[in-house]
């Protein structure tokens, strides 16, 4: 019941996310949208070619039929891009190919995500870009809170850019036992 009630939810999903792909990446010539998601429920892809059975290779003049996800479980979701193609074992002259599966780091089912589509196809747009470190994002919050005060925040701004050292409280006492003014 579980599953009959996923997969109902994801048809959804599917449909609001596949519209909402062809909106912003658009269609091909043909009218095929550059990028889809597909779920893997006996999706197959026709080729010419050689047939094995075994280990036995039988030559095909015909086009058959082969499962075009064999290494992904039934159900899963799939992104897909568009390319054109001249490979001669395909009968079509463009193909969907994965761009990315759907499933969490141990390999269970995940429900697609629109944002996730968006995220991993700039990425491979326009390759890997790198994270923030914590320090980048110290000094931008530092800038940010200089902006803030007009540029001069006095001792915390020198104490934050590590500019300057406190020496308060290190006997119990004010001013570390010292009537001197912090600087």
């Amino acid at each position: 019941m579980l599953e009959r009630v996923r997969k109902r939810n994801d048809m959804e999903f599917y449909k609001s996310i596949n519209k909402e792909l062809l909106k912003k990446y658009g269609k091909d010539i043909n009218l095929r949208p550059m990028y889809r998601i597909v779920q893997n429920y006996n999706l197959t892809e026709k080729r010419f070619g050689s047939v094995f059975y075994g280990n036995v290779e039988l030559p095909n003049k015909e086009a058959v039929e082969f499962p075009k996800y064999s290494y992904v479980p039934e159900g899963y979701w799939i992104l897909e891009q568009l390319f054109n193609t001249t490979n001669p074992e395909l009968i079509n002259n463009f193909s969907y190919e994965p761009v990315w599966v759907f499933k969490t780091k141990e390999g269970e089912y995940q429900a697609p995500n629109l944002k996730a589509c968006i995220f991993v196809i700039e990425a491979s747009r326009r390759g890997p870009v790198a994270l923030e470190s914590e320090d980048e994002k110290k000094r931008k919050e530092i800038a940010t809170f200089k902006e803030m005060l007009g540029g001069n925040a006095g001792i915390s701004e020198s104490l934050a850019s590590q500019e300057a050292i406190s020496m308060s409280g290190l006997d119990g006492t004010k001013n570390g036992g010292s009537d001197a003014p912090i600087l």
